[in-house]
């Protein structure tokens, strides 16, 4: 897997912009995307992963379905609505491109909170699993995701 990152924020996590992609991973493919997606992930499960826009990590097997899986953080100040005190998912979205799987340019993907550190920041996760049956590719098949973006509507 290929991917390129672009929109706010640089890649990789830097404490002092909280607002940024922290990394992406191809996952085996789950049922319930709100269920499991709903607690940090790690590496070790995924078929491939990457930080920022490193190369990926990893291989992802074929005709074996699979999700994608977005982590980013977001600062207090773009994400916590002071008026109602409370982390707004409404204040940002990430959307993807891979024309490999059929994902159409600027797809919007699932997105949840995962955690926050109670002041400063919050992980949320976006995910993609077509329509809940996963995604996969056959023997000798690879896949580019060509963009990854993170859109951020900081509070008023």
């Amino acid at each position: 897997m290929n991917c390129a990152v672009s929109g706010p924020g640089d890649p990789g996590w830097d404490p002092n912009d909280p607002t940024q992609m922290v990394y992406i991973q191809i996952r085996p493919h789950v049922a319930d995307g709100w269920a499991t997606y709903a607690s940090n992930q790690t590496n070790v499960s995924a078929y491939e992963y990457g930080v920022g826009n490193e190369s990926a990590t990893g291989t992802t097997p074929f005709a074996t379905a699979f999700d994608i899986l977005v982590q980013v953080g977001i600062s207090y100040n773009d994400g916590y609505n002071q008026t109602t005190s409370v982390w707004d998912m409404n204040y940002s979205w990430v959307t993807l491109t891979c024309a490999d799987l059929t994902i159409g340019a600027d797809t919007n993907m699932t997105g949840l909170a995962v955690a926050n550190d109670g002041i400063t920041h919050q992980w949320r996760h976006y995910w993609l699993n077509n329509s809940g049956s996963g995604y996969t590719i056959v023997l000798g098949e690879s896949f580019n995701i060509t963009s990854i973006k993170y859109w951020v509507r900081r509070p008023t």
